[in-house]
């Protein structure tokens, strides 16, 4: 969704808060379902055939479109197999990429991992394939990759937002509406298929709510690994590069501009390290 922070705020309140110009969305939503449904079905039964690339890939993706923190978990995990010896390359579709360059995701992810290779383009095999031959990477991480079923992958990650798992705020996993209705591009049960589950953003979540999640969680992938994560600022950062501690945050008034998935969860973030925002 190529939407401006406040447009994207706009959306999701209008959403949320539902009316009848939402409810005239049921229509494209249901097509979505079945469309989206059928997908799965064929790939379930193996009638669309995946390609196999001759190193492991890891996928890191999630259910609702975008806002999970899927960036800092791809560098994280690449960090973590880096430390273990292992040559890893980055995959990623690159949305919003300009001709010749990459996306403000790949930009940050140069900077977290430089010594990473990192390709970003539609065919994600060919990509894999060339990472393999030019870089020796003998694993691959795929960002944004649950529902990019065509590149078989040996471990499934799957982020949940514990402020809102199911795409929008106050929603449950029995009423989670899908894309144009809601922000999910599929339905809880499609949590079945993955390896590992990791909620994001816990510290933001009250304790009966992450109780709910988990029992969700439980019903529609039981069985398979459950961890919780949260997002920690580590440190302020001028446009000249200059650094700043975060404490320099308390009682100052701020305004804020975001260009991530949840915005909301940012501004939380700020407001809990002290700072009085003004404008988002």
């Amino acid at each position: 969704m190529a939407a401006s922070v406040a447009e994207r705020e706009r959306i999701e309140a209008r959403l949320e808060r539902g009316g009848l110009a939402v409810e005239f969305l049921r229509a494209p939503e249901l097509l979505f379902r079945v469309v989206s449904g059928l997908r799965r079905a064929l790939y379930d039964r193996r009638w669309i055939p995946t390609a196999k690339l001759d190193a492991p890939v890891v996928s890191i993706g999630n259910l609702s479109a975008g806002g999970t923190g899927k960036t800092p978990m791809v560098a994280w995990v690449a960090r973590e197999l880096g430390a273990r010896g292992r040559r890893v390359g980055l995959l990623s579709r690159g949305f919003g990429a300009r001709a010749g360059a990459g996306n403000d995701e790949a930009a940050l992810l140069a900077e977290l991992l430089p010594d990473v290779p990192h390709a970003q383009g539609a065919d994600r095999i060919a990509n894999g394939h060339g990472l393999i031959e030019r870089h020796a990477c003998d694993v691959l991480v795929l960002d944004d990759g649950f529902q990019h079923r065509k590149l078989a992958r040996d471990l499934d990650i799957v982020l949940l937002d514990a402020t809102r798992p199911w795409g929008l705020a106050g929603r449950s996993d029995r009423d989670a509406p899908l894309l144009p209705r809601g922000l999910l591009r599929e339905p809880p049960s499609a949590l079945s298929r993955a390896d590992a589950v990791i909620l994001t953003r816990v510290d933001q979540a009250s304790t009966a709510e992450l109780t709910d999640l988990r029992r969700a969680v439980e019903r529609h992938a039981p069985g398979k690994a459950l961890a919780l994560a949260s997002h920690a600022p580590a440190r302020l950062r001028a446009l000249d590069g200059a650094r700043a501690e975060l404490a320099e945050l308390s009682g100052r008034d701020v305004d804020v501009v975001s260009g991530i998935g949840n915005p909301a969860a940012f501004q939380r973030t700020l407001e809990a390290l002290g700072a009085r925002v003004r404008e988002h």
